[in-house]
């Protein structure tokens, strides 16, 4: 078994690819909306931005390395995590208690 399915476990995330944006997101928090001083995070009605399909880690990564992806948007704390246990995100938003990142690569 692989090191981030140890960690993370199987088919936690949600991936879908928007030609070159990919985006991620923990799967329990699609359908859900947090809010903190004003800020409002949407899951409910953006759902469908990250509904691709369930997969690990591995997978998420394998993807984000792609020649031609341009953007990562990351959503949900393991997702975001994830993201930083390689160093490609430093500066993350929380809203209500969940992470954000927005990756681009050059």
């Amino acid at each position: 078994m692989a090191l981030f399915t140890c960690l993370y476990g199987e088919n936690v995330f949600w991936l879908k690819r928007h030609n070159n944006v990919l985006a991620v997101a923990d799967q329990e928090v699609l359908g859900k909306v947090f809010r903190d001083n004003g800020v409002v995070l949407d899951l409910r009605t953006h759902a469908q931005f990250y509904k691709g399909e369930l997969v690990s880690a591995e997978q998420v990564l394998a993807a984000a390395r792609s020649p031609d992806v341009v953007c990562v948007n990351v959503v949900g704390n393991r997702a975001v995590r994830l993201f930083q246990s390689v160093g490609w995100v430093e500066h993350v938003l929380e809203i209500g208690g969940v992470k954000h990142a927005q990756l681009y690569f050059l």
